[in-house]
Formats: C-alpha cells, structure tokens, sequence
C-alpha cells in the first residue's frame, strides 16, 4: 500500500512538472507580444512626428511665397489660355530647396506634358517626399498624401489655406487637382474610423492632429470645417473707437479679431525685442478650447482667438502661437517653431 501511494504522488509530480515549464515559455512570449506592440506604437509617433515635420516645412515655404510674391500661390498654375497646367505643390519647388528642378519645368505646358514628364521622372522619387506622409502605405509613387483646401478671400479676411493629409488620394504631386470639403470630408471621417491620425496645417498656420479627440485640439471632424479651416468673419465692431483705440468686445461681450491680435503682437514684441513693426499677425475664433495651465492640474474649456505671428521676412524660428482668451490674457505661448 505505501508503494502505491508513493507511486502515484510520484505520478502527480512527474504530471505537474511539464505544466511548470510552460510557465516562463509563457512569460517569454507575454514580453514578446508587450515588446512588438511598445515598437509599433513608437514607430507609428515617429511616423505622426514626421509627417508633421513635412507639414512644418510646407508651411515655411508657404510663407516664403506669401513674401515674396505678395499672397499665397493659386491651387491651379494656368496657361495663358486659361488651362489648368499644374499644382500649387509645384509652386512651393523653390522654397524646398528645389529652385533647380523648378527652372527646368515648363509652366505653359500641362504638368504631364513631354518636357515635364521627362523632368518629373527624374527628380520626382526626391521632390515627391516633400508631399507624402509616411503613414500612407498605400499609395502610388508619385501621389501626394497633402491636399489643400482654398479659403477665399472676403472682405474681412484675406485668402487662405488649409492642407490636409489625407491617404490613397490616387493624385500626382504635379497634377492641377484636390479634393473638394466634400470629399474631404469624407475621406477624415474614413480615416478617423480606422484609427487612423489625420495631420492638418490650418488656415491660421498650426500643425496639428485629428484622431477622434484630437491630441491637439480636442475636437471632432467637423471642427476641421467649423473652427480651423474656415476663417473667420471679422466682427463689424472689431474696428478703432473715437479716441483711436482698438475695441476690446463686441456686443455679446467676446474680445474682438483686432484686439486679440494686437495684443499678440504686443506680447511677441515684449518677449522678442522692440521689432514690432516687423511682426504680423492673424486670428481664428475658437469658441471651445482646451488649455492646460503651466503649473499642471486638469485641461480646461476657454473661449477666445488663436493668433499666429510671423516676422517679416517669413525665417525659421521667426514663427509663434499663443491663445488670447475672452478675458484678454495670453495662454499657451510657443515660439521658435
């Protein structure tokens, strides 16, 4: 009888001792899957990172051109007979460090023309990376990931644009063409439903990204058409009072376009040196805004402009942000970027 029981308690051990080995096979691949999920989840914020990289570079050549030539260039380059020949992208060649390949192109020839496919071919596997993201996988060679959305010019405001990362767009970075807000729309909401991050240069020249609650905004797709991209109408108060001084409040008692730029402007010229005349500035309304306070705690909800000011000429580290809020003080000062 002790022979049995030993027996079987020998039988018990020699059973549980292979379950035993599984156990740091089984740690091993947790740490595995733990280790390939942190690597793809740092591979895809470097890839957030410079996709918002090459649209901090847009905008800079964007400015470039705006001081040079007086005002933003036109989507679509025509001919002298009107014809659509090429794309705003090409526009911006000499201000990415691509004057040469610029000289060489011919503007009153459509963009898929002899001379122009035979420029293209050789310099577009270079020129092209300027105006793809690096999350889009899908896409052909020479398509662009970056679409630009027009902001007219009106009677308070002066023209603008917004360029959108948006993935697949099926079109060549020299082609005359975009997407219209439709389609945009569209293909944000697309994006955002496959987890995906949207990156956006917006009309007042911030970099930032959508994803759901946005990691920059917090906002949802539509704010892209209700708050960044659109600019905002000029209040019919914002305007200089019978001593000459800018007005602080329209009538529902929110601190004017002109006054949140001016004091932006006064704010970068105390914090920059006496230049002031040297600086400009321009203003978008957000009613909803989330600012986190300097000594830490929870994001709160304020209202008021945010304004962008630029030295003139346009340089790198000559470009800064902050938030006037309603109450007229300044949140959420960056410079140098």
């Amino acid at each position: 009888m002790a022979t049995s029981a030993r027996e079987t308690a020998d039988s018990t051990i020699d059973k549980a001792a292979p379950r035993r080995h599984w156990i740091p096979i089984a740690v091993l691949l947790l740490l595995c899957l733990v280790g390939v999920s942190f690597v793809r989840d740092q591979r895809r914020l470097a890839r957030n990172a410079q996709c918002r990289g090459k649209l901090g570079q847009i905008r800079l050549a964007l400015q470039n051109y705006q001081h040079e030539h007086g005002g933003l260039p036109p989507l679509v380059v025509r001919d002298d007979r009107e014809k659509a020949v090429m794309s705003w992208r090409v526009c911006l060649l000499p201000y990415l460090d691509e004057g040469k390949a610029f000289s060489e192109l011919d503007l009153s020839e459509p963009w898929n023309g002899t001379k122009n496919a035979t420029v293209a071919n050789r310099v577009s596997c270079r020129i092209v990376k300027s105006f793809q993201s690096p999350n889009d996988f899908d896409r052909n060679r020479d398509d662009t990931s970056f679409i630009a959305l027009d902001m007219p010019e009106s009677a308070d405001c002066a023209r603008r644009l917004v360029i959108i990362e948006i993935h697949n767009t099926g079109i060549h970075w020299m082609e005359p063409r975009d997407l219209t807000q439709a389609e945009i729309r569209s293909r944000v909401n697309d994006m955002i439903m496959r987890g995906e991050s949207v990156h956006v240069l917006t009309a007042n020249g911030q970099v930032g990204t959508l994803a759901g609650n946005s990691l920059t905004f917090f906002g949802w797709s539509d704010d892209l058409f209700t708050q960044w991209a659109a600019p905002e109408v000029a209040d019919s108060n914002a305007s200089r009072d019978a001593a000459g001084e800018v007005q602080k409040f329209d009538d529902g008692r929110k601190i004017t376009r002109q006054f949140a730029e001016t004091v932006a402007l006064d704010n970068v010229g105390g914090r920059t040196g006496p230049n002031r005349d040297r600086l400009t500035a321009s203003a978008v309304r957000h009613d909803k805004y989330w600012h986190k306070p300097e000594g830490g705690g929870d994001a709160v909800l304020i209202s008021g402009w945010s304004v962008t000011v630029w030295r003139k000429p346009a340089t790198p580290g000559g470009h800064y942000t902050l938030f006037v809020a309603d109450d007229g003080t300044v949140k959420d000062f960056r410079g140098g970027k």
